[in-house]
């Protein structure tokens, strides 16, 4: 089941956000995320539209996404990674929205490759200011 997140789930999911971007991003590194964790849990999660991916009682996942469309994180809980549980958030925001864009770094190529199959294009690339690293901006229309 997909629904809005509740406050008092911020840390769960910011368990999930922690692992999985350290994972994921492993060409920057982990000193970075972790002194970046306050400002994600501050400021994007409160000012995002935030949606857990809730199986058994269990937050295996999460999609966070401004009105216009802007994903700022899609995230899976390590252990449940590649069950199709991104498909699932990601087909959730392509129903609530007709446009969507997203970063990605240019490096993770499995994140890069899971927009592409879900129907995402390249837009654009600049160099992020913070890490000196390519990132990819991706655009999906209905």
């Amino acid at each position: 089941m997909i629904r809005e997140l509740r406050e008092e789930e911020t840390n769960e999911i910011m368990k999930i956000w922690q692992e999985a971007t350290i994972k994921a991003h492993q060409f920057i590194h982990e000193s970075y995320w972790m002194e970046l964790c306050a400002v994600i849990k501050e400021n994007y999660i409160p000012n995002s539209e935030t949606f857990v991916y809730e199986h058994d009682g269990i937050i295996k996942g999460f999609i966070s996404m401004t009105e216009d469309g802007f994903i700022s994180g899609i995230f899976v809980d390590v252990k449940y990674q590649g069950m199709s549980i991104g498909k699932g958030l990601m087909a959730f925001a392509k129903n609530t929205h007709s446009e969507l864009t997203l970063d990605v770094y240019e490096e993770n190529l499995k994140a890069v490759s899971f927009y592409k199959r879900t129907g995402f294009e390249v837009a654009g690339k600049r160099v992020n200011e913070d890490t000196d690293k390519v990132e990819l901006l991706m655009k999906w229309v209905k």
